[in-house]
This record gives structure tokens, C-alpha cells and sequence, in this order.
């Protein structure tokens, strides 16, 4: 085992969490909050449009009922065939020509399209067909348009919600707690600069190595399909399935793992057929990747990020007091693309949001941000990406046990050992993550997806939850869903920050 696998907690960890346990005597249940905007529209005495409201309404009440919400992109209140995301919230702001507006609300009815799609499959049997709702979308959509406030309301309406709870925060103290968290911060930060300023192949005991499936994609024919790729009103790049499912292909990272032990080998999840029917268990047998289309902004514009996330079946204790590990771990990678389709900049997170860090091209700078100054978390790179010549891929190097990043290197993606393993890309027909949001139960029937209804994994809940909650992030630690990754615990940021990347590098 490396030396860097010995890393478990940072060095004054007691520390930090005596302080935080010191100053959050008072713990208290919290309260979620968000703004509650009110009805936008009244509608027209229209029979189909409140049939239509009736049928959208018996719809959500079924999935609470089912308790099968699917928490990836945020309802809009007022307007329920309509859902948004962080990216395309972005528009609310904006000077948008007819034309453009009409792509942005199509853009906010796909968002709704995929989520009841997931939520009717795990439900079983909804009450109203998704034929219908969407014949009914269409009807409230136009009653919609009738109204004088329409388009001012869609605006109001159309946020991101945060992921960040005021009332944590406010009841933790936060301004004073979180003191005590910038220290542990300042701990992992320096010891993670140190393991990528340290790490050598020399003497280290390395287990797998995982592969994606040969084939004749590479980096130059990604690009060529970034180019050559349609867009939108918006400047939205359109690809078809087999072009994502290709773009994910030519930018597929290869993973090197510490060791070679059952929880160190990247796998599937499955729903178990034991006893505990609702347990998630990871099949190593089926080496995955899931991988994702998603958009930011660069230089102004809308771009393309590819993103591919692996997971393990735990990040093992080491003791009785280890905060950090628990059931099921992983890594989410990031490739953020310029508009000719070259890697801008590089980013990982753990699936907890945690252990967010950055490796930009070499040309590629990073700007002096104004967390950089005070007690926030601002954007590590603990060293640049390489460059990657023509038929060679990234490697991951990931640590035994705790799964942190340790190294970032090129190699050949023609000296393949006889040992390395293949694993596949799933990239979901009909939306995003299909495979983890529809997962098959036991009885090969029925659907279920791995995250619950705030978008956390119960089963993957760590003890530092206890420790971490005046920071305002929900059950931290825990594994989570695209688009509710709280990325810092003193500051706020979230990973899918559409601005992130643009605002941090030049």
C-alpha cells in the first residue's frame, strides 16, 4: 500500500472536531428553505387547461405518494410541465429574441419530459399517461402565452434552488463554525498538494487498471464532431445519441487503482436479492463508467462538458472514529471542451461532492479569485493536466481505500497489459443516467432509481453528517445525484455551476 494510502483524516482532525461540536451545543432539526413564490398565472375559464392542471396535479401526487421524485432538475413553480437546471437558469437574465425564448422553454419542457419519464417508470403504474401530459403541456403552454405576465413570470419562476440550507447554517452558527471547518480544509489542501507533488510509480503496489473498450475514436474525431456539431437559438451544441455516446468514447479517461481489493474495483450498481430488498451493492463483475452530456459557459458561450462517474462499494473504516468512510464511494470526472472541442480544463469530485479538484490545460490560466483572500474554499489544482498526443488518454491514478486522486499522467492507449480491464460507457438512451435513475430491483420487473427523493443516497450516509451540518449541506458525506453537488463547505459553490470554469480560468 502507498504511503499516500494511509492518508484517512487530516492531521488535526480532533481539532476539528472538537471545535465544531464545542460551538454546535444547541443542534437542532433544520428546515428547508426556499422562496415560495406564488401561483404566476391565473388561468382563463378554460376546461381543458384546469382538466389539464387536475391531470398534472393527481400525476405529482402519485409520485410523493410513490415516494419516487426525481430530484435532478428543480420543479418551476407555477408552470408544472416545466423543470430547469443550473445551466439553463442562467437564461433568466438574458435578452432573448422570440426565437430564443422558444428554444428555452423547449429546452426547460425536455427537463420535465425526462423526469416524469424516470418517475412514471419507477412508479409503476402512474394515473395519467405521459401522452397525455404532454398533449396537456402543450394546452397550458398556450393558455400560458395568453397571459400579458407570461414571459416576466417564466423568468422569476425559472431558478436553480442552492443546495445549501440557511436555516443549517443559521442555526449552526455558521459565521463562527465555519472557522473550524476552513481549518480542515486548509489540512486535506495541503496534504493533497503534497500527494500529487510526491507520488512516483516507484515502489507502489498498483491493482487494476481499467481500460474503455478499444475502438477507432480518438481525440481529433471528438473535436471533429464538436465542430461539426448543430446548435440551437441559444448557441446550445445539439448531438445525437451516437455522438455523445462517440464524444464520450474519445475522451475517456483510463483509472489506475491503489490496490486491487474487492472495494477498490469499480463496478455497477445493482439492487440486491437478499433480504434487504432495498440495498445497493456494487457488481465488479461489469466494469462501468456512466458518462453524461452536460453544458458551461466559456469565453461567453456555451460549451460542452463530458461527464463520466465509476463506483465503488465502500470506502472502508479504519477505525471506530474514521468520519469519512462508510458504504459505497466513487469518482466524477470532468472534461470541459473550448469550442473547437480541445480539453479546457479537467475537474473531479468525489459523488459526495467532496474533494474538488482542478487541472487545466497548460496554456490555460487560473484567475486570482476573491476566495482566495479570505476563509472560503477556493479552486485547488494541485498540478496542470498534460498534454495528450495523439493516441494517448489520460490516467487516473486513484489512491487504495479513500479513492482520492493522487496523480494525473498520458499514456499510450495501445499497451494494453494482458491483465488490464475493459470497461463500458453507459451513457442512457432516453435520459441522462438512465441506468442509475431505472435500476432494475430483484425481481427484474420494476425500476427504482439509487437516489432518494433529495437526491442523497441514504445507504451511503457518513458519520461526518453529525460533525458537518452547520456548514448546510445535506447528509455530508453522502453520495448524491448530478446537479445537487454542494462542492464547498465554507463558501458556496456547486459543481454544476454553468460560470464555474469561465469565471475561474482565462
Amino acid at each position: 500500500m502507498s504511503s499516500v494510502a494511509k492518508r484517512r483524516l487530516p492531521r488535526r482532525s480532533i481539532l476539528f472536531v472538537t471545535l465544531i461540536c464545542l460551538l454546535n451545543v444547541s443542534c437542532s432539526t433544520s428546515v428547508s428553505w426556499a422562496p415560495d413564490w406564488r401561483q404566476s398565472l391565473e388561468y382563463q375559464s378554460s376546461s381543458q387547461a384546469d382538466l389539464c392542471l387536475a391531470d398534472f396535479k393527481r400525476f405529482d401526487q402519485a409520485v410523493r405518494h410513490a415516494g419516487v421524485k426525481d430530484a435532478e432538475a428543480a420543479r418551476i413553480r407555477g408552470f408544472p410541465y416545466l423543470r430547469t437546471n443550473r445551466f439553463l437558469s442562467s437564461f433568466r437574465h438574458t435578452d432573448l429574441s422570440p426565437e430564443q425564448f422558444d428554444d428555452w422553454v423547449a429546452s426547460l419542457r425536455r427537463l420535465d419530459q425526462e423526469a416524469r419519464f424516470v418517475e412514471a417508470r419507477n412508479m409503476g403504474e402512474p394515473p395519467v399517461s405521459l401522452e397525455r401530459l404532454d398533449r396537456c403541456a402543450a394546452i397550458l403552454l398556450q393558455a400560458d402565452r395568453s397571459q400579458s405576465g407570461f414571459e416576466a413570470s417564466m423568468r422569476r419562476a425559472a431558478y436553480a434552488p442552492d443546495h445549501y440550507s440557511f436555516w443549517k447554517r443559521l442555526a449552526g452558527a455558521y459565521p463562527v463554525t465555519n472557522l473550524a471547518a476552513s481549518i480542515g480544509y486548509a489540512d486535506w489542501k495541503q496534504e493533497t498538494l503534497e500527494a500529487f507533488s510526491t507520488f512516483s510509480d516507484a515502489g507502489q503496489t498498483l491493482g487494476s487498471v481499467y481500460r474503455p473498450v478499444a475502438g477507432e475514436w480518438s481525440a481529433a474525431k471528438g473535436a471533429e464532431i464538436v465542430v461539426d456539431a448543430s446548435s440551437d437559438s441559444l448557441a446550445i451544441p445539439i448531438l445525437t445519441q451516437d455522438q455523445k455516446s462517440a464524444l464520450l468514447a474519445a475522451f475517456a479517461p483510463i483509472v489506475r487503482v491503489g490496490s486491487d481489493r474487492e472495494e477498490d474495483r469499480i463496478g455497477h450498481p445493482v439492487w440486491n436479492s437478499g433480504a434487504e430488498s432495498e440495498r445497493i451493492e456494487i457488481d465488479t463483475a461489469r466494469p462501468t463508467l456512466f458518462g453524461r452530456i452536460a453544458y458551461a459557459y466559456w469565453k461567453g458561450k456555451p460549451t460542452l462538458q463530458l461527464v463520466y462517474t465509476m463506483w465503488f462499494s465502500e470506502r472502508p473504516k479504519t477505525g471506530a472514529f474514521d468520519i469519512l468512510g462508510g458504504s459505497l464511494d466513487g469518482l466524477v470526472w470532468r472534461v470541459t471542451l473550448d469550442h473547437e472541442g480541445r480539453p479546457i480544463v479537467y475537474d473531479s469530485i468525489h459523488p459526495c461532492g467532496c474533494y474538488h479538484l482542478f487541472f487545466p490545460r497548460p496554456d490555460i490560466q487560473r484567475q486570482i479569485l476573491p476566495e482566495d483572500s479570505d476563509f472560503r474554499e477556493s479552486v485547488l489544482v494541485p498540478e496542470r493536466a498534460p498534454m495528450v498526443s495523439p493516441g494517448d488518454r489520460l490516467m487516473l491514478t486513484l489512491d487504495a481505500g479513500s479513492h482520492y486522486l493522487v496523480s494525473v499522467d498520458a499514456v499510450s492507449d495501445a499497451r494494453r497489459g494482458e491483465d488490464d480491464v475493459t470497461y463500458v460507457i453507459k451513457t442512457g438512451d432516453e435520459v441522462p443516467d438512465q441506468d442509475l435513475r431505472l435500476l432494475p430491483l430483484p425481481d427484474g420487473l420494476d425500476t427504482r432509481s439509487i437516489y432518494g427523493e433529495d437526491g442523497v443516497i441514504r445507504q451511503s450516509e457518513r458519520l461526518e453528517r453529525w460533525i458537518l451540518w452547520p456548514m448546510g449541506i445535506e447528509s455530508a458525506g453522502a453520495m448524491r445525484q448530478w446537479g445537487t453537488h454542494a462542492t464547498a463547505f465554507v463558501g458556496m459553490r456547486h459543481f454544476d455551476d454553468p460560470y464555474l470554469i469561465d469565471r475561474s480560468f482565462e
